[in-house]
């Protein structure tokens, strides 16, 4: 386990090797512990998030109340892993997870719809202010 500072928030990143299937479990847990009353809103967010992701997903843990994002990363027919491996998983986590922090930011305390949050992820910008 590990804590990584990003810009938003403090991710908890956890990598489980599974010897069994020669592959490594890796995720990527928000600094976020989301209400009851918002479980609904947070599993359509994920799902259509998801729809939109080329490695990795995100998922939400509603024993813990927490969303992640989570990729099982396989070995098999790799001589080895590599810190280039463990580099590239975890910057495409925080990538991602930057990405879509502030989107769940608005839709659990912003008051945005699932929609109106997410349109904020792909949001193209152009110059900087």
């Amino acid at each position: 386990t590990v804590d990584v500072r990003g810009h938003w928030c403090t991710y908890h990143l956890f990598f489980v090797w599974q010897p069994s299937v020669n592959a490594v479990f890796f995720s990527c847990h928000f600094d976020i512990r989301v209400a009851n009353r918002r479980h609904q809103e947070i599993y359509e967010f994920v799902g259509l998030a998801n729809e939109r992701m080329w490695i990795g997903h995100f998922d939400f843990l509603s024993d813990d109340a927490t969303p992640i994002f989570s990729h099982t990363l396989s070995l098999h027919g790799l001589r080895g892993d590599t810190c280039e491996l463990y580099e590239d998983l975890i910057d495409t986590a925080q990538t991602e997870c930057e990405r879509f922090y502030p989107a769940l930011h608005l839709l659990l305390w912003g008051g945005k719809s699932v929609d109106e949050a997410l349109s904020v992820s792909f949001m193209e910008t152009a110059g900087e202010a």
